[in-house]
């Protein structure tokens, strides 16, 4: 994956967000080097559906 990441940023300027699939603050911390922004919306959502909006508060 930081390979891939790397390939898109080198071709691209503006900033860069990595998104899919995100669980985990492991995947976070390998990823927050290689990308502007990373969203755990994957985790968030195992979140909410494990135990409801009160979950992700």
């Amino acid at each position: 994956m930081e390979d891939y990441v790397a390939a898109i940023r080198a071709t691209k300027t503006l900033p860069l967000t990595t998104d899919f699939g995100i669980k985990t603050c492991a995947q976070v911390q390998a990823l927050h080097r290689h990308s502007d922004i990373t969203v755990i919306g994957s985790g968030l959502l195992d979140a909410y559906n494990r135990g409801g909006p009160a979950a992700v508060l």
